[in-house]
């Protein structure tokens, strides 16, 4: 079981029931809000930090602890960074493997440090990556909410580039791809003219498939019509 430790405040007339009254309070405030859940089922958690750059979904689950059972939920969710002012739940594909960034009011937990339990009965489901897990009272089911992805824009398949050249346009950088017998997609940043070429698609690696990544266009390179172009 886990204990956060808070320092008293340095006020020479509070007193030691005072302090122990806003301590119960607190501890209470913990247990009771939404019946989230007991102290034992908390992992760790780093505050101040977040993991911004493997965002693929988000969540309002209501609390910290129900952000990590967001995680939970989903066999693809590694880490998750969650914002208490306005109730975010930003789950990562990743963990950290730095300090972090130092972002205030955002905190940061992997969630290989919560118990399995946190999931209810989804604790052991068989879930894929491109469903998420729905508990119920006496076992689960696996509801899709993911889909195969074929072009979108602010995302990028990231850890499958093979090769990155220079294009003026999208349907240019879907040419040089055409080019390239091993390339079934691409990431295109125009604002660098940026074409990154990969050697799998959203479907096939959904893993590397990365949101928030702001610039970047993804498309599976069949979406495009072929030209003879050689690079």
């Amino acid at each position: 079981m886990e204990y956060v430790i808070m320092k008293a405040p340095q006020n020479k007339h509070t007193s030691v029931g005072q302090i122990l009254l806003g301590s119960l309070f607190l501890l209470s405030a913990s247990f009771t809000a939404g019946s989230r859940c007991s102290a034992n089922t908390f992992g760790t958690v780093i505050p101040d930090t977040s993991l911004s750059t493997n965002i693929f979904d988000k969540a309002s689950p209501g609390g910290l602890a129900l952000c990590a059972r967001e995680c939970k939920y989903r066999r693809r969710c590694k880490s998750f960074n969650y914002m208490d002012a306005i109730d975010e739940c930003q789950l990562n594909a990743e963990v950290l493997t730095g300090s972090g960034e130092n972002t205030t009011g955002l905190s940061y937990s992997n969630i290989n440090t919560w118990p399995e339990t946190i999931g209810s009965t989804c604790a052991n489901d068989v879930c894929t990556d491109l469903e998420k897990c729905v508990p119920g009272p006496t076992g689960y089911t696996c509801q899709t909410i993911y889909y195969n992805v074929v072009q979108q824009t602010n995302t990028a398949l990231i850890g499958k580039i093979f090769d990155t050249v220079t294009a003026g346009t999208e349907t240019a950088c879907a040419d040089a791809c055409h080019s390239r017998t091993v390339c079934v997609s691409f990431n295109y940043k125009s604002s660098s003219n940026r074409c990154e070429l990969n050697t799998e698609t959203m479907l096939t690696d959904y893993i590397s498939y990365i949101g928030n990544q702001l610039g970047s266009f993804y498309s599976n390179v069949d979406q495009y019509t072929p030209v003879s172009i050689v690079i």
